[in-house]
């Protein structure tokens, strides 16, 4: 069950992966530093959080962390293209 949840949070892997490069093309390091740092307190807070809940809690822990992540990369995304377009 461990490897199905984390194999459910490779494509939320695959969102961040791409708000990164989406993050450097458009040249905003800074954005791309604190989103970073972003991700990888909350992932590990969320592991560490429910660890106590063998490796499944681990694994929804990452699920987790790399779900809010996501969202959090989907609504820069949006806002960016909404001033594009006005």
């Amino acid at each position: 069950l461990s490897l199905v949840i984390l194999c459910v949070s490779s494509g939320f892997v695959g969102i961040n992966w791409l708000g990164d490069t989406w993050l450097n093309i458009q040249r905003r390091p800074r954005a791309y530093v604190l989103m970073n740092a972003f991700n990888a307190v909350i992932v590990v807070s969320a592991v560490y959080a429910l660890s106590a809940h063998s490796l499944v809690g681990v694994g929804i822990g990452y699920l987790l962390g790399q779900c809010l992540s996501a969202l959090v990369y989907l609504i820069i995304l949006s806002r960016s293209q909404a001033l594009s377009i006005a």
